[in-house]
């Protein structure tokens, strides 16, 4: 008898920690589904949500998140469960790799801007998701020349020769697939003990419902 209570009580415990476990779990309302997919070629609604957060956490004129930093998945609204958000994110990004701040000038995001670009029509892991920022390009431009027009949220257009300051994933910081054309690591003003998951999941969390719709940051010409 002793040894069937001592089965029977290990048994529910753990059908309790099973259900403590589901209802701890938390969701995040969102009027819109959060989609990465095609993230190589174009804006998306998870890029957007992504590169929001970063700048907001950063508070930074701009920030940018490569496509390789998220897998291509689709969240559907209106609630998606915070851990499902932060494994859209690739095993490349976190959780040791912490988010960077740079100091830079606007003729080096333009050069960033053209090295994201530079690959259309074809996917590229480095194409960038933008926050602060309304890009317009032309792929079929030569190269030096493809991005149109920068204008920052503000209104304000991009200066060539100002200094601003952008949030980024460490690797991108360093200058990794590429961007060392534009940036490196003496660029780099702060690194945060931040994962960007972390960064996701709580901005998420906080600016509910979520409304992240592709809103021409990023529009071909």
């Amino acid at each position: 008898m002793k040894s069937y209570s001592a089965a029977v009580w290990l048994s529910a415990l753990l059908v309790l920690g099973l259900s403590v476990g589901r209802s701890s779990a938390q969701a995040v309302s969102t009027k819109t589904d959060l989609s990465s997919v095609g993230s190589g070629l174009k804006e998306t609604t998870f890029g957007d949500l992504a590169a929001d957060s970063l700048r907001d956490a950063a508070d930074t004129d701009a920030a940018f998140v490569p496509s390789s930093a998220m897998r291509p998945v689709t969240l559907s609204a209106p609630s998606i469960q915070q851990e499902k958000i932060a494994d859209v994110l690739s095993a490349t990004t976190a959780p040791e790799n912490a988010y960077v701040t740079l100091r830079v000038k606007g003729k080096q995001i333009l050069a960033a801007l053209e090295r994201s670009v530079s690959h259309l029509p074809e996917s590229f892991d480095g194409y960038l998701q933008v926050s602060g920022l309304k890009v317009t390009y032309d792929p079929s431009r030569p190269p030096g020349s493809r991005i149109i027009s920068v204008v920052f949220a503000s209104g304000a257009a991009l200066s060539p020769d100002s200094q601003y300051t952008a949030a980024m994933t460490q690797p991108l910081g360093l200058g990794g697939m590429g961007y060392f054309q534009a940036w490196n690591e003496s660029d780099i003003v702060k690194t945060s003990d931040s994962s960007l998951q972390t960064v996701i999941v709580n901005y998420a969390a906080s600016h509910q419902p979520l409304n992240e719709q592709v809103d021409g940051r990023l529009t071909s010409q």
